[in-house]
């Protein structure tokens, strides 16, 4: 959530300047009045929103009860533009919180735009493609670590009901779960930055339980190509997986459908209802003349 404890900060390629916030990433400029100007050249990566508030209050004799409201709404409409990150204090007390309420905000128990933080990653821009991939594991790992934990300990005690080994089980199940979003991110950002020319650039968006790649639109074939690479990804891993795994033939066969379909199950999101399938659909649908401008375009992904 975001308080007025909070702590703003500038991403990778966003600057500031009077003219409005620039982001090279998108080579997109938002422009601002000069009072947001002047809230937003206090950020440093040190202060607190409260304590930007009353800086600017002290400094300029504005009324601390109305500003204080003001700079926190700039900052929430700046985050949901993966224009601004937040940093929230540190404490254990606040971590076990924070985790608490994305589990329930993830699981849509709880709801409000205040509670959903967004986070901008910077991906490399030399391309190198084993730094991507560990941009992206990282990244994934950190969204989806406590959540996974969760459902391998609910697994554990189906696995020991079914008398099957539930160690092992709940292992699989969290490394192959995990590792399949991170070849599936990783099989758009890769497939982009393959077609995409070299000064073209992409950034990780992070939210609540999700995660997504902000770039600008390519032409409508190369986006299907960055499209279909997600979940195509993991699901040829897993078909490999499944065949090296039955191949050794004293692997019990049910760890063999389970390690490989945690990948392959992937090919779902090709299904019109998620938002891949929804994108490859559409763009495959669309008339040529139609193709043709969409890829001038610049729009995010």
């Amino acid at each position: 959530m975001i308080r007025y404890d909070s702590i703003p900060y500038w991403p990778e390629d966003v600057y500031l300047d009077s003219n409005g916030l620039k982001d090279e990433t998108l080579d997109t400029l938002s422009p601002m009045n000069e009072i947001s100007y002047i809230m937003l050249k206090e950020i440093d990566h040190q202060k607190n929103i409260g304590q930007i508030a009353e800086i600017v209050c002290n400094r300029y004799d504005w009324p601390l009860e109305q500003v204080k409201p003001d700079v926190l709404e700039l900052i929430h409409q700046l985050n949901q533009g993966y224009l601004i990150n937040i940093q929230s204090p540190r404490s254990m007390k606040q971590k076990v919180r924070d985790r608490f309420i994305s589990l329930l905000y993830f699981l849509r128990t709880f709801q409000g735009t205040r509670w959903n933080i967004r986070k901008r990653i910077g991906l490399d821009k030399n391309r190198s493609f084993w730094k991507l991939f560990w941009q992206i594991a990282i990244s994934v790992s950190r969204v989806m670590v406590m959540h996974v934990f969760l459902l391998s300990i609910v697994l554990y005690f189906i696995f020991t009901f079914l008398q099957f080994p539930a160690m092992v089980g709940a292992i699989i199940f969290f490394i192959g779960l995990i590792s399949g979003f991170i070849l599936h991110e990783y099989g758009h950002v890769a497939t982009f930055y393959l077609l995409a020319s070299r000064n073209q650039h992409a950034f990780f968006a992070l939210k609540r339980g999700t995660f997504q790649v902000i770039k600008k639109e390519l032409d409508a074939k190369k986006e299907c190509w960055v499209t279909l690479m997600g979940p195509l990804l993991p699901t040829i891993v897993g078909g490999i997986m499944f065949c090296i795994l039955f191949a050794v033939g004293d692997i019990p066969n049910w760890i063999s459908w389970m390690a490989s379909g945690l990948f392959t199950f992937h090919l779902v999101w090709l299904l019109p209802i998620f938002v891949d399938g929804k994108k490859l659909w559409s763009l495959l649908r669309m008339k040529p003349e139609k193709k043709l401008e969409k890829g001038k375009g610049e729009k995010t992904a």
